[in-house]
């Protein structure tokens, strides 16, 4: 399951610029392996040349914060958490994803 969701079960889904979205969970090797993937093609065979990571903090709109409520979880590499403890480190791991 590569989305991040909350203690009690559901997905976490918040509002962001897009409109309502769900949060992938980069704490996750697997899942930071899988959004590399998905930017290979843009890169190697059509040849982008870098790409904006944005609102990686991660933004959520419609709550008083702008981020994910504490009751989060993440996987944080095998050690799963809350959001409390993963908050900072989870815009690194996007940007960790999209570099390789």
């Amino acid at each position: 399951d590569y989305f991040c969701k909350r203690a009690d079960g559901p997905y976490m889904k918040g509002k962001v610029w897009p409109g309502e979205c769900y949060f992938p969970d980069f704490t996750d090797p697997e899942v930071r392996d899988w959004w590399s993937g998905l930017f290979k093609e843009l890169i190697e065979e059509i040849g982008v040349k870098g790409v904006w990571n944005d609102m990686n903090e991660p933004a959520v709109m419609e709550v008083p914060n702008k981020t994910f409520p504490d009751d989060v979880r993440h996987d944080y590499d095998g050690n799963r958490c809350s959001h409390r403890k993963a908050h900072n480190i989870y815009g690194t791991q996007m940007a960790r994803a999209t570099y390789h």
